[in-house]
């Protein structure tokens, strides 16, 4: 595959607006999406996203933090655009326009519309999918985590979402480690992890089967690109483990053609993973290069 760049027309020309129409929009989108927030922000699970109809096109709404919303509207941007242009990828949906409005982001993109019911093969076209990226070509050989910088994505971390934007996988590698080494009494009993020999590649670290689909011409299509990023192999492995064989995740790892990786890593990784989902700062004093942030002259690596 040949490297590609996300290439991101003008708003207005995407969506087929004037100035002051895109005007009109975004200030619909911030009305719709504030409403949206005010009736159901106590809901179990709440998601903040909505649908808004302009000129009798509808269109799907993210709204959120510009910290969280920037890198998967950079991410979805560059996968869409590797998708279009290898021309043998899944459907991603095109992210259509992004703004920011008093510290709110709002990530406009096209709607999909989806079969009713789950085709028999979704879990055959959901490996092909995630192998198809995980073959994609970065934009630079030292990305980590999402395009645009940013968070990673992963169950591994509490919350679901790194504490630091790590600098590199080398850096990821010493906040794991380091982690390793205050597990109460267990520190000798797991070994250390490296990271630092695995290949990295594209992932959806969200393997939840609302985030796969089958549009009407039979196409899948890929959703959620805030938890897709470029992370070590064993990242992805952690994600396809630890579920019953029977389960969606289960299924779809049988057919994945990843790398081939030891296991070594996967018993470290669970229980440094137990032990910053109980720490009440899982940054664990480290900065965004793995190393203490008190300290002022830093190893050579």
């Amino acid at each position: 595959m040949a490297p590609c760049s996300p290439r991101i027309p003008s708003p207005t020309w995407l969506l087929g607006m004037t100035d002051d129409e895109l005007a009109a929009f975004e200030a619909h989108i911030i009305a719709v999406c504030a409403e949206h927030r005010g009736r159901h922000w106590r809901d179990f699970d709440y998601r903040a996203c909505v649908t808004v109809e302009s000129k009798k096109l509808k269109y799907f709404i993210k709204f959120d933090i510009p910290r969280t919303l920037w890198p998967e509207f950079s991410t979805q941007s560059y996968i869409y655009d590797c998708a279009k242009s290898l021309c043998n990828g899944p459907r991603v949906p095109q992210a259509l326009h992004y703004f920011e409005n008093q510290g709110k982001a709002y990530l406009v993109m096209e709607h999909i519309w989806l079969r009713d019911e789950s085709p028999p093969d979704l879990v055959e076209k959901t490996a092909e999918a995630l192998n198809w990226l995980s073959e994609v070509p970065p934009p630079s050989e030292d990305l980590i985590g999402p395009i645009g910088g940013g968070l990673i994505h992963h169950r591994f971390f509490k919350d679901n979402r790194a504490p630091l934007a790590f600098s590199s996988v080398g850096a990821l590698e010493r906040y794991m480690n380091k982690g390793r080494k205050l597990l109460p009494g267990l520190a000798t009993e797991v070994k250390p992890i490296v990271i630092t020999n695995d290949p990295l590649i594209f992932t959806q670290s969200d393997m939840h089967v609302s985030n796969f689909g089958v549009d009407q011409c039979g196409n899948m299509v890929l959703f959620d690109f805030g938890d897709i990023g470029r992370l070590p192999l064993s990242f992805a492995k952690y994600t396809m483990g630890s579920h019953g064989n029977g389960s969606f995740i289960a299924r779809v790892a049988n057919l994945l053609r990843w790398p081939n990786l030891d296991n070594s890593n996967m018993f470290s990784m669970a229980s440094v993973s137990s032990y910053l989902w109980m720490k009440a700062n899982p940054a664990l004093g480290l900065d965004e290069d793995g190393w203490p942030q008190s300290k002022k002259v830093k190893p050579q690596t």
